[in-house]
């Protein structure tokens, strides 16, 4: 067992085995949380939840002994961080920016090069470090990462100084070749589609199923994939169609748009990329306030390729 199926458990256990008020935690779908939970018990041999006309209502015997040792190891686990954490700043002005695992290969040699430029100071370590959506956003809140680049999140937490990079909303894409859709549809008209979107550790998957869900969609055929190129790629001679931020298909036109086509959605879902701090960091340490302000200024740039 890893350790995010340890969170799993846990995350379940915190809120009183409502198996859909953990995943909306996790930010994952309830089918996805439930088949991991399938598969965890599967590839134990062990049965972790009791289990009353198919609804969790508490821990096995086993099940409590898996518990308690999993809330252990992801104790330790964030004592050996903070441990980490602590030497770091001990030995210099440490700073850690955090990075949504899609985003890394669109900001990554932008981020570097600002730091070259604008901040080669020995005394100052920067890590940079990419994680998924909820392991980023549990070691911001955790104080384990100082500055994060996301999905907007923390727009109305005062303790949190919190700056837009990007604004966009989401599209079908699709293989001109293979679908005729008008300019805008209805989530509707992608009823019995063969669909393609986030993968189940995103916020986005999470958006994009209550949507389809609420308009009644079926899929044909579903699958989930994190890189956006990945996607893109996987459109072409085929009848998949992509539910993505058109951010990505804008990106990436030059490598696709001969092949592919969007359609806006009559509703369409909101997306934003943002770059975050703790605030108490930005006003108490002039150096961190540069950085974060400085990369705010030069990311905001990707706008542009909207």
């Amino acid at each position: 067992m890893d350790i995010n199926q340890m969170k799993y458990i846990i995350c379940i256990a915190e809120n009183n085995f409502n198996i859909t008020k953990a995943a909306d935690k996790l930010y994952i779908s309830q089918p996805a949380l439930s088949k991991a939970i399938k598969t965890i018990e599967e590839n134990l041999s062990i049965d972790i939840f009791k289990r009353n006309k198919g609804r969790l209502i508490g821990f096995s015997d086993i099940g409590e002994i898996l518990y308690q040792n999993a809330l252990e190891i992801i104790d330790l686990e964030n004592k050996m961080q903070k441990s980490i954490l602590e030497y770091k700043k001990k030995s210099k002005s440490y700073i850690s920016i955090g990075i949504l695992s899609v985003f890394m290969p669109i900001v990554y040699k932008q981020i570097n090069s600002i730091l070259n430029k604008h901040f080669q100071d020995e005394d100052i370590m920067i890590d940079i470090v990419e994680y998924n959506y909820w392991d980023l956003i549990k070691k911001f809140e955790d104080g384990q990462i100082d500055i994060i680049i996301t999905i907007s999140t923390f727009e109305e937490n005062e303790n949190i100084i919190n700056k837009n990079l990007v604004n966009s909303y989401y599209v079908a894409i699709y293989d001109k070749n293979k679908h005729e859709f008008d300019d805008e549809i209805k989530y509707y008209d992608l009823n019995n589609e063969n669909l393609i979107y986030p993968s189940t550790l995103s916020k986005s998957k999470l958006l994009i199923d209550k949507m389809l869900e609420k308009s009644d969609v079926v899929s044909k055929r579903k699958i989930h994939l994190m890189d956006p190129d990945a996607v893109l790629e996987t459109l072409l001679d085929t009848d998949f169609i992509a539910i993505l931020p058109k951010f990505f298909y804008t990106l990436l036109y030059q490598k696709y748009g001969l092949s592919l086509k969007t359609s806006d959605f009559t509703n369409p879902i909101s997306w934003q990329m943002d770059i975050s701090a703790n605030k108490e960091n930005i006003e108490s340490n002039e150096k961190f306030s540069n950085i974060f302000i400085e990369l705010y200024k030069n990311l905001k740039t990707l706008e542009s390729s909207c």
